[in-house]
Formats: C-alpha cells, sequence, structure tokens
C-alpha cells in the first residue's frame, strides 16, 4: 500500500507539476503565537462552518471544539485545558467557558464571517517581535514579515498581528527549526 500510494502521489505530482508531500498544498501548518493570536485563531476556527453555511452557530456543529470549549464535554477530551488555559494566559477555566461562549455568540451576531486567508497562507501568526525571533533563525532572502492591514481583529482591539511567509519548502521544514 506505501509503495502505490507512492507512485500515485509521484504521478499526480508529475501531471501537475508539483513537489512534495501529497497533501501539502492543502494542509499546511501555521504557528500561532499564544495569547491574543491563539484566541483569534480559535474562533476563526470555530467559525468555518459558520462561513460555510453549514451552521448558523458552532454550537451545531458536532465536530469543532464548542462543546470542550464551553465546558459541556467532561469525557473524553481531546484538548488539553490546563495547557490551553496557560496559552490563553487565563487561570480559571470556569471563567474561560464563559468568556468563550459570550465572545462567539458576539462573533455570530456580529455576522462578520469572511476568510482571513493569513491563517492559512502564512507560515507564523503573531505579533512583529515573536515573528523576528523565528526569522532570525533564517536566511533573509528566505522569508517576508508583513503587518496585516486589511483584517479586522472581530474583537475590538487592534490586533498588531503580522505574518511571516516562506517558500513551501522552507514552510515544511519551519515547525523542526522552531521546536529545536
Amino acid at each position: 500500500m506505501q509503495y502505490l500510494s507512492g507512485a500515485v502521489a509521484q504521478d499526480y505530482n508529475r501531471r501537475l507539476g508539483r513537489e512534495g508531500a501529497f497533501w501539502r498544498g492543502r494542509y499546511r501548518p501555521t504557528l500561532v503565537e499564544d495569547g491574543h493570536h491563539l484566541t483569534r485563531c480559535f474562533f476563526y476556527v470555530e467559525l468555518n462552518m459558520v462561513r460555510a453555511g453549514a451552521v448558523r452557530h458552532p454550537s451545531e456543529w458536532c465536530g469543532g471544539a464548542f462543546r470542550e470549549h464551553s465546558g459541556a464535554r467532561q469525557r473524553y477530551r481531546i484538548i488539553e485545558r490546563a495547557r490551553l488555559l496557560n496559552c490563553l494566559e487565563c487561570a480559571d477555566g470556569a471563567d474561560f467557558a464563559d468568556w468563550y461562549v459570550r465572545t462567539l455568540n458576539e462573533e455570530c451576531r456580529r455576522r462578520y464571517h469572511v476568510r482571513e486567508s493569513l491563517w492559512t497562507d502564512a507560515a507564523a501568526v503573531g505579533s512583529r517581535r515573536w515573528l523576528e525571533g523565528i526569522a532570525g533563525r533564517l536566511p533573509e532572502s528566505w522569508y517576508e514579515l508583513e503587518p496585516t492591514t486589511t483584517v479586522p481583529d472581530g474583537m475590538g482591539e487592534s490586533s498588531g498581528t503580522s505574518v511571516l511567509r516562506v517558500s513551501n519548502r522552507v514552510r515544511e521544514s519551519l515547525l523542526g527549526m522552531v521546536g529545536s
């Protein structure tokens, strides 16, 4: 099976003039800074099915994280809640759940459900200072750092968000570079 799937992927890549992993074009990792940028990211992901018109509210989508973030799911959790709360600099799980539901309800009422390509196109999203720390490990010709000026933050604050753009080849190895 491994040989067969490899041969199919090579043929597909040859016919389309692509290179690399078969799924690479659609599923790319994006590094996201803790805190404010992480909350923007997971609200953006939660609203994917609302944007697609499949549901009116993320609570209606059984495949989303709403039940875990809202505290409705107590058993068989997938998300490591203590680590998430630490990344969000939030001490209390109940306060987080209340804030999460209130903010998500407000986002649904606002109806600003536009695809923000930065979450899939950029290699990393966060503050300029955080991204400069990542980019400092790369040769200057490998990346571009740019502020996001067209994307409203959706939560009433100035986002201060920048993105790091790199080639697909560099992006595939970026997680390994940052982890070391």
